[in-house]
């Protein structure tokens, strides 16, 4: 057995494909055959032909693509400002935390909402309408004047929006089926998924360099508040560093 495992050739050292193997990308597989006094490949010994071993050396290795180079930076940017972000809150808590003397106390629970029984009057019922909340009040005022801003100063319509995003599921997304979207309206997704949102409307219409820059500063402030400062883990910010990493 220990005969048999020592007289296997060592992979790493077997000579590369002869001229023509490597021309016509075939596989080149060396037999102990010799024609003419010099080794011949399987291939050129059953073709009768001329074969010419390439000349001993290391072989090149391939660096990595600008687009892999380009994936690692972001990357790298994102991790460094993130750590700051931790090393900033670390010196915040330690400066500002709460005095030994002064007990802490429970914070008071927001109120509830005030719903109005109904009353019958003239054989009818009539019910008090709750209040809607301030933030839905103004996405629906949003919806209404036909734009969505994603950063300060930089807006979409609505219609450019709708249109955008049919594009990212048809063109791009076959070729990065990693974030797929549960669904296609504008409306809705700014409401659940915001910054998913930003993300990919931003980065599937490009802009100016400037605004691209501006993008990528507010991003990665973003993403270090809510994963550093705010402790929040969810599948939306990693869906939006998978965006804006790929694209």
């Amino acid at each position: 057995m220990d005969g048999n495992i020592g007289d296997q050739p060592d992979n790493s050292l077997r000579p590369r494909a002869c001229e023509r193997c490597a021309r016509s990308k075939a596989k080149c597989v060396w037999t102990d055959r010799e024609k003419d006094g010099m080794k011949v490949c399987e291939r050129c010994f059953k073709g009768h032909l001329t074969c010419v071993a390439p000349p001993p050396g290391t072989r090149k290795t391939r660096g990595k693509s600008t687009r892999v180079k380009a994936i690692e930076q972001k990357l790298e940017g994102i991790m460094s400002l993130l750590g700051e972000h931790k090393d900033l809150l670390q010196h915040v808590n330690k400066t500002s935390g709460p005095s030994v003397s002064q007990p802490l106390t429970a914070a008071p629970r927001p109120p509830t909402t005030d719903w109005n029984i109904p009353r019958l009057e003239n054989d009818q019922v009539q019910v008090a309408q709750p209040t809607l909340p301030s933030s839905f009040t103004q996405q629906l005022n949003s919806r209404e004047t036909h734009k969505f801003e994603i950063i300060s100063g930089y807006e979409m319509s609505f219609d450019e929006a709708d249109q955008v995003l049919q594009e990212y599921m048809i063109m791009m997304l076959p070729q990065f089926p990693f974030v797929p979207l549960e669904t296609t309206d504008v409306f809705q997704l700014s409401r659940e998924k915001p910054l998913l949102l930003k993300t990919l409307l931003f980065v599937c219409r490009p802009s100016d360099s400037q605004s691209r820059l501006n993008f990528d500063e507010w991003f990665r402030q973003h993403v270090a508040q809510q994963i550093v400062v705010l402790n929040r883990k969810n599948i939306e910010l990693i869906q939006a560093i998978m965006i804006f990493l790929a694209w």
